[in-house]
């Protein structure tokens, strides 16, 4: 390469690096959703949801390994959308942690606080974390309805009933419409001890 076209190279690679840095933003923020959903970008959610497919094909055969690798991938997909989080704990709480599923106590509290690990990475992660904040509250509504010798969680119903309430506040504070409304209902029949 002659001199002047690499002075020329190096001047130009000079002006795009610091172009690059002077149109930085001052202060860092944080890229919503992984390097696989940036790199879709608006193909993410479709991606996601033919893993979410794949999941219910073979979770409905009874292949959870195979089931729940679908899963992953489809989070790693699109971690930001509030309905994988919400489907994957329903998964855990209702089909798997289910006493029809089931009869072993240990195996079902595992799939329910499976269920619940879920939802708090859910919150954290999804761009609207009020349906995944209200899903949690659901679930702690149906353990608190549980008998005292059916409920998956060492917890009492005023104990299930007060996290619900919690969980609706967070709802509620995230926009979701009636959340602040089951929260206060919620807080009632924990106060009322259930």
């Amino acid at each position: 390469m002659k001199p002047v076209a690499r002075a020329a190279l190096l001047v130009l690679a000079g002006g795009l690096a610091w172009a690059t840095v002077a149109s930085a933003p001052a202060e860092p923020t944080r890229s919503r959703g992984t390097f696989a959903s940036r790199l879709l970008g608006p193909f993410a959610p479709l991606a996601a949801a033919i893993e979410w497919g794949r999941f219910d094909a073979a979770a409905g055969v009874g292949d959870d390994v195979r089931a729940w690798k679908h899963a992953d991938r489809a989070l790693l997909l699109a971690p930001e959308e509030a309905d994988g989080w919400t489907f994957l704990a329903h998964h855990a709480v209702y089909d798997r942690g289910s006493p029809r599923r089931t009869g072993d106590p240990a195996e079902r509290r595992r799939w329910v606080e499976i269920g619940l690990a879920v939802l708090e990475r859910g919150e954290r992660e999804a761009r609207n974390p009020g349906p995944v904040a209200f899903k949690m509250g659901v679930v702690y509504i149906s353990l608190a309805n549980q008998a005292e010798s059916e409920r998956a969680l060492p917890i009492s119903r005023r104990e299930a009933w007060s996290r619900a309430a919690d969980a609706f506040e967070r709802a509620a504070a995230a926009g979701e419409p009636v959340a602040a409304e089951a929260a206060r209902l919620a807080r009632v029949e924990a106060l009322e001890g259930g």
